[in-house]
């Protein structure tokens, strides 16, 4: 394992393929013992305080003592005791008592071993601060040696500087190098994977592909001699081979010699047998010399050669000798020779003493012709000498020599010819041959004989080839050929004498002077007729020739050319009249061969044109790429390169580039067939800095995988820089509402290069607008003029403009009275739709004309509606009242109805026929701005008599009802809460009734900012079903029968009260002459007070009597009494508070059946924090713009409910009110005032209110006041909230909508005692309220947040 230049040893462990290594041990080898901490200013003196951590990151125990820690400030040194060891993981705090370290400069800490080596190093910092923060290494041990390693915080000596330890860190790098080795059996590929896994997950590599090599080896081994005898030495030569690709290791050579053999030696310098590695394509040699040692009828040697660990291959060879006989012939080793080559022969006799007749004969194999003139000996002449042909071709010769006197040697020499035959071909062996001495001796007739090495025919085969560099070419351009002549497989021999020749068509035309040997032997060059001559062509070496010339293409788009070539050569060098030569005859090989090379002519075509010339600058140029195959076969990988001009800017091109780089575009074309004409369009921006008159450069060219070149096409542009006016108009504010300013900027420049002359600037709105103002001034004509503006100059323009706002006020009062048919529609509306304030401006000159437009968003705004539908037949008479003004968004509407019905005829109808038709009426009413819906409506009314009164505006809405009828009537309300970002989703406000039969109905509804307050009174006979939730408090019933019911609802306090009489009877209600509607239904009827944490209900069902009252002063209070015969069910739960455990508390239920009288009382009160009446009050606020937010709380948290509830605010000086979650009872010009009906014991209420605050000039200061009443009394409470205008140290806290909020609020609550005469009770609507008192007085609250600062330790705020 390598890592920051270091390298330790680590071994893997083997599992299932994979080698593992466990990583985590090794790394911290890697690791030294590092200054983890140093406190070089503590709190308080520093001498003998300071310290020094040092921390042990690795896996072993390091002895530090007698090193030392170093400043590098003052050169102080410290020595780290003796003997001072640290276990791995562990901290050792060293005190610095060597002075003290500086604090107010930069310095750095260094920590030496024992040999004063530096082992590690500090970064270098300051530490000014005298508190307990110090420099630290974060984590622990990190050491990169980069100052992000430390971190300036808390100190914690001895223990973790915090973070979280890695065995390697980010930037950080380790290598693991291992070696492979390839078993016998390995495949040819392979792929290695690679796997690192850690806490934070695995990584893994892309895999390696890895070519497995494998060796082949081949073994020979000659002897220098294959006859011996005793005493003689015998020398083998062995030659191992690597034929294989891989190199071969663990090469192992044996030879063992027969008995009678004795090892002698070796030439090489091996200490072994072993031999290796061998690489591919590598040689080994190796002499072996043995001597015969003992006289044996044969001898031998036994090689065997192996390598790798199986062994991955094994061969053998056993090489025998002979024993040397009296007659020798030679040479005894295999030998090869080529047509008409001589082939010598050697044979040596010993003459034996006192022979007599002693012939030599000697057969020359089929195949060789004997060579009589090239007989020579030494020794005794022969005295005769014979030939005979034999039947199989061979030839027989005999040399006579007579009586042998005394012993004597004989040497014969001779050779014979290798014809050019057809029997001699490649590799054909010729038979060894034996020599034979015969003669007589003491009567008898011996003989010896001895056999030559066998003869094998080779001839040198060769291999022609031609090729193009590329095969294609464009009509002009030059073709590079290549020319190959290289030795076959089976050549076995040199070749001689060789003539090339390449014969080009007409469309080539030879580059003259291009011709060039790049490989192999030299040539002769003969250019006229394209041959090149080389003399040999070496086999043993394996050698080949290389020649290259280039001819010029001089032939058409679609022509193929075709270039032969052929090559001759010969076996022998010289004249030699038996050598084989070019075309040989039948059943001869041939020394002919002939290849062709081929050229397909094409070419690419490729142009450009611009659409504009010249081009303007500014405006988009649209260049057009034509491109056109004009070959005869496809071209693949079509490049096309478009080279811009720096003066322009690409926009787009149609196809897209496959590539833009630095104003250079590319496309690929996969393929594009003969004659297929393609285009690119590309547009471009003339950049407006060009002079006039510059030239746009724009070259381009085309290539393909067949045409690897082509030349640079170039057109030149040139550019148009005249006057060049642009003009915006930008309006300052995005949307407005109607009757607002809307500011204007107009700015006309001349981009061009030549001046403007006689500018007009001329502005319209498409319409109507109030023009306040507008700069500079405009001539008399309404318009702007200039005379002159030069190139890269501006003009500006101004003015301000009010959107229209047109208000409508509309009175009416009518009274209608009569007796027929009636039918009355109404529609009202204050609300306005959003539109679009579009203005333009015109810019005329004597060079050109010009516009731009701006568009102003006019704001939608919310508004009320009112819609009145009715019709009937019969007795009518109606009084009217209607006002209504779109400047408040107001509708008052006023009414009064008598309507009876009765069958009447109409004069309108021109046939003869009768109107019967009830009475319908139906009012809808919605205010868009505080989410309210009412509905009124009767149907089917045969008698109405009804007044009533609908009130909306941008503050309030209204509904009060009086309605005596017989039909049927729906009465309906739903106010939705608002939807605000970052607010909780508070429920929705809803009440519906449905009476059937007849009655009388008195009932009002109105909210009160986001409250909703009811008031009802109904009586009658029939059906009725009705259900209202009105925030916390339900109240539903229905039945059918006598029915009476009083009742009212308050959203914001949660009461509610009812007082209900009904007995069940069966309802019939005639509709119309066909329709009756029959209803039978006993009484339901309950009430229910839910809040998130408390739940009263009290029901009846199927009652046929029920007498019952209920008053709920809070959701958590309820006193009820009833007498009913039917069913009944009474749930009372609570649960507490904590969000952390709802666990429920309290939880009652009772179930009744039957006839009873009831009366109950329930009270679930929330803890009491004071053990008296106890009233607080806090107001918070905060500041967005010019509009203070406030939210003020009121809490019961005495031991006693309170109600009524009197609140009093009094805004800032300057401030106005703009709107409030609860609609005050009464407003004055600086405050507002409410009546809360009820607080129960734990309960809070907020109310929200916005201020405008542009005209306040210093703190805003807002008091607020509450008094509440019990039964014994009343309790009082106030609170003064500051807002800084401008505050030290105000942060820019989150605000709303991006809006920056000042969160500056300093809220004051004080308690005022009931003996403080605080507050004087005019009437129940309003309070009089004195706030400040004398200084140190109960009840004085500072009135600035300087002296609230200063005296909130004395002062009772």
């Amino acid at each position: 394992m390598e890592m920051a230049g270091k390298e330790r040893p680590i071994d893997p462990a083997l599992v299932e393929g994979w080698l593992r290594w466990d990583l985590a041990y090794a790394l911290r080898s890697f690791r030294h013992v590092v200054i983890n901490e140093w406190e070089a200013n503590p709190a308080g003196s520093d001498t003998k305080m300071e310290w020094i951590e040092i921390y042990n990151p690795t896996a072993l125990s390091v002895d530090i003592g007698n090193w030392i820690l170093v400043d590098s400030y003052y050169n102080k040194t410290v020595l780290i005791p003796a003997d001072t060891t640290i276990a791995p993981g562990a901290h050792q705090t060293i005190n610095w008592t060597n002075g003290s370290l500086v604090n107010s400069y930069p310095s750095s800490l260094s920590l030496l071993d024992s040999a004063r080596r530096e082992v590690d190093r500090t970064l270098e910092a300051k530490d000014d601060k005298n508190n307990d923060l110090c420099w630290a290494r974060l984590p622990s041990g990190k050491d990169l040696d980069i100052d992000s390693d430390w971190k300036f915080q808390k100190a914690t000596p001895g223990l973790s500087n915090g973070g979280q330890p890695c065995e390697i860190y980010a930037g950080e790098s380790l290598g693991l190098q291992f070696n492979l080795s390839a078993g016998c059996s390995a495949p040819d590929h392979a792929r290695l994977y690679a796997e690192m896994a850690s806490a934070s997950g695995k990584l893994t590599s892309p895999p390696h592909d890895i070519r497995i090599g494998r060796a082949n080896l081949s073994l020979s081994a000659q002897p220098d001699r294959f006859d011996i005898a005793r005493g003689d030495s015998v020398t083998w030569t062995v030659i191992l081979e690597n034929n294989g690709n891989g190199t071969a290791y663990d090469v192992v050579l044996n030879a063992t010699l027969s008995s009678g053999l004795q090892f002698s030696g070796t030439n090489s310098m091996l200490s072994s047998r072993t031999v290796s590695p061998l690489a591919a394509g590598k040689t080994e040699e190796i002499k072996l010399t043995a001597k015969a040692v003992a006289t044996k009828t044969s001898y031998c040697c036994d090689f065997s050669l192996t390598w790798g660990p199986d062994p991955c291959q094994e061969i053998r060879q056993t090489s025998q000798l002979s024993p040397r006989t009296a007659i020798a012939k030679e040479p005894d080793q295999p030998r090869s020779f080529t047509i008409g080559e001589l082939v010598p022969f050697t044979i040596f006799a010993d003459l034996p003493r006192g022979a007599s007749g002693l012939w030599i004969n000697d057969t020359i194999p089929g195949g060789l012709i004997y060579n009589q003139s090239s007989l020579s000996w030494q020794g005794r002449d022969p005295l005769q000498e014979i030939l005979n042909n034999n039947q199989d071709g061979s030839q027989q010769i005999g040399w006579f020599f007579g009586d042998i006197g005394s012993a004597q040697q004989i040497e014969l020499r001779y050779n014979c010819l290798l014809p050019n035959i057809a029997s001699n071909q490649n590799e054909s062996p010729l038979a060894g041959t034996n020599a034979i001495m015969t003669w007589l001796e003491g009567g008898w007739k011996k003989n010896d004989s001895d056999g030559g090495g066998q003869i094998a025919v080779v001839e040198p085969d060769l291999h022609l080839e031609i090729w193009p560099a590329y095969s294609f070419a464009a009509p002009g351009s030059r073709i590079h050929f290549l020319l190959n002549i290289s030795h076959t497989g089976y050549s076995e021999a040199c070749a001689y004498e060789l003539a090339m020749q390449a014969l080009l068509p007409a469309c080539l035309a030879y580059e003259p002077g291009s011709a060039e040997v790049l490989a192999g032997p030299a040539a002769s060059f003969d250019e006229q007729d394209l041959v090149w001559e080389i003399d040999s062509l070496d086999w043993t070496e394996g050698e080949s020739a290389v020649i290259s010339f280039n001819a010029m293409c001089q032939g058409q788009p679609g022509d193929r050319l075709v270039v032969p070539a052929h090559l001759t050569w010969t076996s022998q060098p010289g004249v030699c009249p038996d050598e084989r030569i070019g075309e040989g005859d039948a059943g001869k090989n041939d020394y002919y061969r002939a290849a062709q090379a081929t050229v397909d002519v094409m070419e690419l075509s490729i142009n450009k044109t611009a659409d504009l010339s010249p081009a303007p600058v500014g405006e988009i140029l649209t260049y057009t790429l034509t491109y056109e195959n004009l070959g005869g076969c496809q071209a693949n990988n079509v490049n096309i390169t478009d080279e811009l001009d720096r003066g322009v800017t690409f926009i787009s091109a149609d196809p897209s580039p496959a590539g833009n780089s630095s104003q250079t575009l590319f496309w690929t074309v996969q393929n594009l067939q003969p004659g297929n004409t393609q285009s690119i369009t590309l547009q471009v921006l003339v950049n407006e800095s060009l002079p006039d008159g510059a030239l746009l450069k724009n070259c381009f060219a085309i290539r393909s995988d067949e045409l690897k070149t082509s030349p640079l096409f170039c057109i030149h542009t040139p550019v148009l820089n005249e006057t060049r006016l642009e003009v915006t108009k930008k309006p300052l504010q995005k949307a407005v509402r109607r009757g607002e300013e809307v500011d204007y900027v107009i700015t006309v420049c001349n981009r061009g290069g030549q001046p403007a002359t006689n500018i007009t600037v001329r502005d319209v709105f498409d319409t109507p607008v109030e023009l306040l103002s507008v700069w500079p001034e405009m001539a008399e004509d309404g318009a702007w003029h200039f005379s002159y503006l030069a190139p890269g100059e501006c003009l500006e323009m101004g003015l301000q403009v009010r959107v229209p706002r047109i208000d409508v006020e509309y009175h009416s009062s009518q009274t209608v009275s009569g007796h027929g048919f009636m039918r009355s529609f109404r529609d009202y509306s204050t609300s306005r739709p959003a539109a679009a304030l579009v203005n333009r401006v015109h810019v005329t000159s004597d060079q050109m004309q010009l516009s731009a437009s701006a568009s102003v968003q006019i704001l939608a705004e919310a508004g009320t509606e009112l819609s009145l539908r009715e019709h009937g037949r019969g007795q009518y008479q109606c009084r009217e009242k209607l006002d209504f003004l779109t400047a408040n968004k107001s509708i008052h509407l006023e009414r009064s109805i008598k309507a009876e019905s009765h069958p009447q005829n109409s004069s309108r109808l021109e046939m003869d026929g009768r109107i019967s038709s009830p009475w319908h009426e139906d009012v809808r009413a919605r205010n868009g701005i505080t989410n309210t819906t009412f509905r009124e409506s009767h149907r089917y009314s045969s008698r109405l008599g009804m007044e009533s009164r609908f009130s909306l505006d941008e503050n309030q809405s209204l509904m009060q009802v009086d309605s005596r009828f017989d039909g049927l009537a729906h009465l309906g309300m739903l106010k939705l809460p608002p939807s605000r970002r970052g607010r909780g989703n508070a429920s929705a406000s809803i009440s519906q009734e449905d009476y059937a039969g007849s009655f009388h109905i008195q009932e009002s509804i109105s909210d009160l900012g986001q409250g909703v307050m009811m008031e009802r009174s109904s009586s009658g006979m029939g059906y009725v079903a009705r259900d209202a939730a009105i925030g916390p408090p339900r109240s539903y019933e229905w039945g059918s029968g006598e029915y009476r019911s009083d009742g009212r609802m308050d959203s914001v306090s949660g009461s509610s009260a009812k007082e209900l009489e009904a007995s069940f009877q069966d309802v019939s209600l005639p509709l119309s002459a066909y329709t009756d509607l029959n209803i039978s239904q006993k009484w339901f009827e309950g009430m229910i007070s839910r809040t998130e944490s408390s739940l009263i209900s009290e029901e009846h069902s199927h009652a046929s009597r029920l007498k019952m009252k209920a008053v709920s002063s809070s959701p958590r209070e309820r006193e009820s009494e009833s007498s009913f015969s039917g069913g009944s069910r009474m749930q009372a739960g609570y649960l507490g508070r904590s969000s952390a455990n709802r666990s429920l508390e309290l939880e009652a239920e009772e179930m009744l059946m039957g006839d009873y009288i009831v009366k109950r009382k329930i009270i679930l009160s929330g803890a009491a924090r004071y053990d008296h009446p106890h009233l607080t009050l806090r107001k918070d606020g905060r500041k967005v713009e010019d509009v203070a937010v406030y939210t003020i709380t009121i809490c019961n948290d005495g031991n006693a409910a309170l109600a009524p509830i009197f609140l009093h605010d009094i805004f800032p000086p300057g401030a106005s009110f703009i709107n409030s979650t609860l609609r005050p009872n009464r407003m004055d010009g600086n405050s507002s005032n409410w009546t809360i009906l009820h607080l129960a014991i734990g309960d809070c209420l907020k109310i929200g209110i916005n201020l405008d605050v542009e005209s306040c000039q210093s703190d805003i200061i807002n008091r607020a006041a509450a008094v509440g009443s019990y039964s014994g009394g009343s309790v009082a409470a106030r609170n003064i909230s500051v807002l800084q205008a401008n505050p030290l140290g105000s942060w820019p806290g989150p605000g709303i909508d991006g809006i920056v909020c000042q969160a500056n609020n300093i809220s004051c609550p004080c308690s005022a005692l009931q003996s403080a005469n605080q507050s004087d009770f005019l009437d129940p609507m309003q309070i009089e309220m004195q706030m400040d008192g004398e200084e140190g007085e109960d009840g004085y609250c500072a009135l600035s947040a300087r002296a609230l600062e200063e005296d909130i330790s004395s002062r009772r705020c």
